[in-house]
């Protein structure tokens, strides 16, 4: 009798310690696979000049992950962006509008984000100088849709 009460307890904790085992193993795969998981986890902080947008991705390709983001607008330029060591990604953005430039008869629209009329004019594919005519001034600054007026006066020095 004792030796089948001791056959029986022996089987039995052979048995708990079998459980145990397994519930450590299951316990670190899931400890190991959650590390990988946040090791390969990157945040993308975007910022619009009013909030603050934060993604989690698998890719730390800013361009792909801000396909997929409900911004404000989908028409933005990329001011920085900047990664750290930390799987961490800051974002600047600023959202483009509208300026229209018309030469002659011409009219030519750019998205533009920021800047003056001169970068504006840039944007565009002109290479505006002090001779030319623009209207508004050159120096002056857009923060929303605009016209310009642009007239690009080459002059030419002839000699006798």
């Amino acid at each position: 009798m004792i030796e089948k009460l001791k056959s029986t307890v022996s089987a039995r904790l052979k048995g708990r310690h079998l459980q145990l085992r397994l519930v450590a193993l299951v316990a670190a795969i899931v400890i190991a696979s959650t590390a990988l998981l946040e090791a390969t986890t990157h945040t993308i902080n975007i910022f619009d000049g009013n909030k603050t947008y934060t993604i989690r991705s698998r890719t730390n390709n800013v361009a792909a992950v801000m396909d997929d983001v409900a911004l404000k607008s989908q028409k933005y330029q990329i001011l920085t962006a900047k990664t750290n060591n930390n799987n961490l990604t800051n974002v600047e953005i600023s959202y483009t509008f509208p300026v229209y430039i018309t030469q002659g008869e011409k009219t030519i629209t750019v998205d533009f984000c920021c800047g003056t009329v001169k970068d504006a004019l840039i944007a565009a594919g002109f290479n505006p100088d002090k001779h030319d005519f623009v209207e508004p001034a050159i120096d002056t600054e857009i923060n929303k849709s605009t016209y310009i007026d642009y007239t690009n006066i080459d002059y030419i020095t002839t000699t006798k």
